[in-house]
């Protein structure tokens, strides 16, 4: 009897003992995934004519260019939107630059490059030329 109670000290002893390294892996995994997490920045502004009209329903292409697996320039994100009725715009990002397009009817298109950094508020309110009209290529 007194075999079977010492077998059943040295298993629960085995269990104690890997207890311990999969807390620390369980909380090495945690800390871990916090550390890596990035935080977002804001893209924010409102587009106007040169007048000072605003420009409703404006649409803004956010591109971020990559590599391919072959090193090649590849777009990783892209995202378009559309002002709202009092011609601004907000959009949340991870941290890097981005190629900005801006066009709106009746304007000339307007592009730029923007770095987003984590937490920051980054605001761009271009403003288009009217264009002189529509030009039709066949």
């Amino acid at each position: 009897m007194k075999e079977k109670v010492k077998i059943m000290a040295f298993a629960k002893s085995k269990h104690s003992f890997l207890k311990l390294p999969v807390s620390l892996l369980l909380l090495f995994i945690l800390s871990a995934n916090h550390c890596f997490a990035t935080e977002s920045g804001t893209l924010k502004g409102r587009i106007t004519e040169s007048s000072g009209i605003v420009l409703p329903d404006a649409q803004i292409r956010i591109q971020r260019w990559g590599m391919d697996e072959l090193h090649r320039p590849k777009i990783i994100f892209e995202k378009v939107l559309y002002t709202n009725s009092t011609g601004e715009y907000l959009i949340s990002l991870e941290p890097g630059t981005y190629d900005v397009f801006i066009s709106g009817r009746g304007c000339y298109p307007r592009a730029t490059k923007i770095e987003i950094k984590a937490t920051k508020i980054n605001i761009w309110n271009p403003v288009l030329k009217p264009s002189k009209g529509t030009k039709y290529i066949s």
